[in-house]
């Protein structure tokens, strides 16, 4: 018998196998897709990008807040800090010595005069400086500079992402290539970086290069002498974005738009016209500007006679608009979400925020400075410490064994500033009841807070001694006291016969007075 025949669709579209996503018409003619690597985005891209982050950093209130903000709630004024949790290899206890004595010696060698070759920023404000070249450039670099004339014979060279550059590329042999200013193993691995002898941007005679010398003259650094800190967005992705690069365009449009109409509004307000006259004859005005054009002094309250058959036509542009507040907020929303902080943060408003609101709001941004403050910690401060400290201990700065060098290294923590709420009591009362129901800790409580339960204990004991040597009493001990103390007795019986009008008076025999 015949097979059987398939039966035709009747009616709707065509079945397609795939995504609806992947599928091309004429509403998305612009939406091609990205194919290459990240390296193949950015190689053409990123001096752009950089260039266009950094005037937005220069010139946009918006971008110049949000870099505040970075600073302020990620490293703060305080910095991210040392604290040492090195154990003993052989007993397993706290090397609490070791531990004393590389915090205290961290500490000063976070000076303005040792930290940094140039000697103009503390080990502090060195990491105000790479978060924000991070977020801005993208990436930075940071060169251990070793035997260096001062008190710890170790510096570090801060240097801007110019100075490699990201047009240097070339094959060579063995597998190994240079891929953007920086030279691979077969593995990807770095090897070098090719720093620049000059700063591209440097419009001036520098010192710092040999006479001669361009921008395309290159020394070859050893990866292990760098410290190279970006976010990666790709996994072989070799140089960092600007964090900026979904925002700019929109934060120069916004930037545009304020300007033009506070300058419409500020001609709404100047209330300006036109004279106009039926014969066409010219007006002489009081003046004339810089181009022969006639001009006219205006004063508040005062109105000018006209000649006859003259009239006075306004012009009156109707700025400020309804809606410009709620435009320039519905943008800032967009602008904010790209950035990774909460709207009422970025923009500085908070109006119409209500407690439960700003304070989810105000966790996740929260969120977003802890992963910034191990960012920062791991990409650049481990990094100068596990140098730092080799070269202390084998210098003699530090008193301590070498063979324990990678037990200190591995005991090194890094803590970070908290945030105190606007709430405190509620916030106070809601750690005590968690630490009561054991599901918190007093060493986590003090984390959220920026300091170690170390910091805190220290600080109660200090205090303490302090009191008992002035003679106060410890507000437990004095409550202790109180409480232990023995009741007042109770007042002794007293005779009050004499208010007593009936009572007997003169001796003891109880006859009364004839």
């Amino acid at each position: 018998p015949p097979a059987p025949r398939a039966r035709p669709r009747t009616g709707g579209p065509p079945m397609r196998r795939g995504y609806a996503a992947a599928a091309s018409s004429r509403f998305n003619v612009g939406f091609p897709g990205v194919y290459g690597t990240g390296d193949a985005e950015l190689r053409n891209s990123l001096r752009a990008l950089r260039g266009r982050s950094r005037q937005l950093a220069q010139d946009s209130d918006l971008v110049k807040h949000w870099l505040g903000l970075l600073r302020k709630n990620v490293i703060g004024a305080n910095g991210i800090a040392l604290k040492m949790r090195a154990r003993d290899p052989a007993t397993g206890e706290l090397d609490r010595d070791a531990n004393r004595r590389i915090e205290d010696r961290w500490r000063a060698f976070l000076s303005r005069r040792l930290f940094t070759v140039r000697g103009t920023v503390d080990g502090i404000e060195a990491q105000w400086l790479v978060l924000e070249a991070v977020a801005r450039d993208g990436e930075i670099f940071a060169r251990h500079v070793r035997r260096f004339p001062n008190a710890h014979g170790y510096a570090i060279q801060l240097l801007e992402s110019d100075m490699v550059d990201e047009l240097l590329e070339r094959p060579l042999r063995g597998g190994r290539f240079v891929r953007m200013g920086i030279e691979f193993d077969s593995w990807e691995r770095p090897l070098f970086y090719y720093f620049r002898r000059r700063h591209p941007g440097e419009l001036s005679w520098s010192y710092a290069a040999p006479l001669g010398s361009s921008a395309n003259d290159y020394e070859a650094v050893p990866a292990a002498d760098v410290v190279h800190p970006f976010v990666a967005e790709r996994p072989t992705q070799t140089r960092g974005v600007p964090w900026t690069h979904t925002t700019a365009g929109r934060v120069d449009m916004l930037d545009g738009y304020e300007e033009a109409e506070l300058v419409a509004s500020r001609a709404a307000s100047a209330k300006m016209g036109f004279y106009k006259t039926p014969s066409g004859e010219e007006y002489d005005g009081d003046d004339v500007d810089d181009d022969g054009s006639p001009i006219k002094e205006a004063d508040p309250g005062v109105f000018e006679e006209l000649p006859k058959e003259w009239e006075f036509q306004p012009y009156d542009p109707q700025h400020p608009t309804s809606q410009v507040g709620a435009f320039i907020r519905a943008i800032t929303r967009r602008v904010s979400a790209g950035l990774n902080l909460s709207y009422h943060n970025v923009a500085n408003d908070t109006e119409g925020l209500t407690y439960s609101s700003g304070r989810i709001a105000e966790l996740g941004d929260r969120d977003f400075y802890r992963m910034l403050q191990g960012f920062v910690a791991r990409s650049f401060l481990q990094p100068v410490f596990e140098e730092w400290l080799a070269l202390q201990i084998m210098g003699g700065g530090l008193p301590l064994p070498l063979r324990k060098l990678d037990a200190y290294i591995a005991g090194a923590r890094w803590q970070g500033r908290g945030w105190a709420w606007v709430d405190p009591a509620k916030e106070g009362q809601g750690h005590k009841l968690a630490y009561e129901l054991r599901v918190n800790s007093l060493t986590s409580i003090a984390l959220e807070g920026g300091r170690t339960l170390d910091e805190v204990f220290d600080e109660i004991a200090e205090e303490r001694e302090a009191m008992r040597e002035r003679g106060i009493p410890w507000p437990e001990e004095a409550s202790a006291k109180s409480a232990a103390a023995p009741a007042p007795a109770p007042p002794a019986d007293v005779d009050d016969d004499d208010d007593d009008p009936n009572a007997t008076k003169g001796g003891g025999d109880g006859e009364a007075e004839s």
